[in-house]
C-alpha cells in the first residue's frame, strides 16, 4: 500500500514538473514575441495587456492620442498572432 502511495506522489510530482516546464516555456515565447516588437509597439503592449491600463490611461501615459494607442495596439497584436 505505502508502495503504491509513493507511485502516485512521484507521478503527481513528475506531472507536475512537467506543467510548470510547460508553462514557462509558454511565458518565455511570449516574453520573447513581445521584446521583438518595435518599441512604439511594445509600450502600448506592456502598458494595455500586462499592467491592464485602459486606452485612456495608456495614451496619457505615452503623451498620445487615443486613435494611436488603438491603431497600435492593433497592429502589435497582429504581428504578435503572425497574422501582420
Amino acid at each position: 500500500m505505502e508502495r503504491e502511495e509513493a507511485l502516485i506522489e512521484d507521478e503527481t510530482t513528475d506531472e507536475d514538473l512537467l506543467l510548470n516546464l510547460e508553462q514557462a516555456e509558454r511565458v518565455s515565447a511570449v516574453r520573447d514575441a513581445i521584446l521583438g516588437l518595435p518599441e512604439h509597439y511594445r509600450e502600448v503592449v506592456l502598458l494595455c495587456e500586462i499592467e491592464e491600463c485602459s486606452y485612456e490611461d495608456c495614451a496619457d501615459a505615452l503623451g498620445l492620442p487615443i486613435g494611436t494607442v488603438r491603431s497600435r495596439l492593433s497592429r502589435a497584436r497582429g504581428r504578435l498572432s503572425g497574422c501582420d
